[in-house]
């Protein structure tokens, strides 16, 4: 596996954890979903904003978990990691 490759899955991993990290922190306010305030929240450009950053984050924990899986496809543990992506 090439460094490029490498550098690329550790960046896609990098970025997911940070976007998980910026979801709650941005996702303001917390309120109840059952009532008119959380109607408001759900309308926020903060919640749109944090909901389209964890989109992202998954996108990029998947594209990490295949280069993963790329890395470790030449090992005897092929089989497990091919398990683990899919159940991921």
């Amino acid at each position: 596996m090439s460094t490029a490759r490498v550098r690329l899955t550790s960046a896609c991993f990098t970025v997911a954890g940070l976007l998980f990290v910026l979801y709650p922190a941005i996702r303001r306010p917390f309120s109840d979903e059952k009532s008119l305030q959380g109607t408001a929240a759900f309308g926020s450009t903060a919640w749109i904003v944090a909901h389209s950053l964890a989109i992202i984050a998954f996108i990029m924990l998947g594209l990490g978990l295949f280069g993963l899986y790329l890395r470790l496809q030449p090992a005897h543990v092929e089989r497990l990691a091919l398990i683990g992506v899919v159940t991921s």
